[in-house]
């Protein structure tokens, strides 16, 4: 069986109810210059 993961980045603005119920990873987001 595959398992499927959601990963979103630092600029989602997600509840953390929502990330703490489907197990969601959050990455930082980091910009170059």
């Amino acid at each position: 069986m595959s398992k499927t993961g959601i990963v979103t980045d630092t600029t989602s603005c997600l509840p953390p109810e929502l990330v703490k119920e489907y197990d969601i990873r959050i990455v930082p987001v980091g910009l170059a210059t």
